[in-house]
């Protein structure tokens, strides 16, 4: 367990030193997320608290790691060598979608390591909001 702390404070260090604490790139953040994944398989909830507390992450940005390296659809995207969003919070968009929204999202856009959240975010807004209203339309129709 040791080493797996010690590897991730070193990753979280040499990005720092680079600028940006969780990575430049997608596999930056996967790399971060398969080694907060096995601490957390490890340690009971109470030691995973702790270490985000001494390492300075949130507890919310660390489930939202442990969302990205979860999602199939992600994973099996990074096997195939996908060119995704290279921050975390853009995987954390995507990981987030049904698998509905996932596909349509594929489908109309073109994703990319340049891909922001905050496109992803707005794009989920504006598909559901769409979705809302062609389901009051149906049932209007059916009444």
């Amino acid at each position: 367990m040791t080493a797996l702390l010690n590897q991730l404070q070193s990753v979280l260090l040499n990005n720092s030193v680079r600028g940006v604490r969780f990575g430049t790139s997608s596999e930056d953040v996967f790399q971060l997320a398969y080694l907060m994944s096995a601490i957390s398989n490890s340690l009971p909830k109470s030691e995973v608290k702790k270490i985000c507390k001494d390492l300075n992450i949130h507890e919310k940005v660390w489930m939202k790691f442990l969302r990205i390296v979860n999602d199939s659809r992600l994973n099996a995207m990074r096997d195939s060598n996908y060119n995704l969003p290279n921050s975390y919070t853009a995987l954390y968009a995507l990981s987030v979608m049904n698998d509905d929204e996932f596909a349509a999202y594929m489908y109309e856009t073109e994703l990319n390591c340049d891909t922001p959240s905050r496109a992803i975010l707005d794009w989920t807004r504006q598909y559901r909001t769409l979705c809302q209203m062609a389901n009051r339309t149906l049932c209007q129709m059916a009444n």
